[in-house]
């Protein structure tokens, strides 16, 4: 099983599929796809996380392509199939122990599966976020789907929701930027700004707010 994941990746490098993918190329092919494009977003971070694209890239074209709510919603629906399906598959055709684990954190957090296998779950998946080893390092466990799967969907909740809120808070500084690039403004003793006349089409005319722009 080792060896086909190795291949799959081996293969994605060499056709550079892997380099060509980023958040706006994986929203266009979501809006091209009208009402399928769930289901093509949830299809691509499942193939994504095979070929160890970083899942932060569906992430981000959720958020842009649904907004904050639903694009959290979205992303969290294709992180918790992505590392459901590399689960299934792995153990599926794996069929092998886990006999070594490279970080000590993750040999002590698999110490204690069996006690507790949803909170132990849930705590990697906060560490770890969707990261393939714990996919695999997990699958080749004892731990049940049933337990891993609960665990990974209230891990990835708070990284993702962090990730979708983050980015729209730096989504909405980008777009304040650059009105205020737009042009060069004075406050007048009407307090309203006094602007030179737009450079660009994409500068706005008015801004509603406490404060009014007015162009000159």
């Amino acid at each position: 099983m080792v060896g086909v994941l190795a291949l799959i990746f081996v293969a994605a490098l060499a056709s550079g599929v892997a380099d060509d993918v980023d958040p706006e190329r994986v929203r266009a092919a979501i809006v091209a796809a009208g009402p399928w494009g769930v289901a093509l977003f949830v299809a691509m971070f499942v193939v994504g996380e095979l070929i160890h694209i970083p899942g932060m890239v569906f992430v981000l074209a959720g958020v842009l392509t649904y907004g904050r709510s639903m694009g959290f919603l979205v992303a969290l629906l294709g992180a918790v199939a992505s590392v459901a399906f590399s689960f299934w598959l792995v153990r599926t055709f794996g069929g092998q122990a886990l006999t070594h684990i490279r970080f000590k954190l993750l040999q002590r957090m698999l110490g204690k599966l069996d006690a507790r296998p949803v909170q132990t779950v849930f705590v990697l998946r906060s560490i770890f976020w969707i990261a393939p080893a714990l996919n695999y390092a997990l699958a080749m466990s004892r731990v049940r789907f049933r337990d891993y799967l609960v665990g990974s969907t209230l891990g990835l909740v708070l990284p993702i929701l962090g990730v979708t809120l983050l980015f729209e808070q730096a989504h909405r500084l980008g777009r304040r930027l650059k009105n205020l690039s737009c042009a060069t403004c004075t406050l007048n003793t009407t307090r309203t700004w006094s602007c030179p006349s737009r450079t660009s089409s994409s500068c706005p005319s008015t801004t509603t707010g406490p404060r009014a722009w007015t162009w000159t």
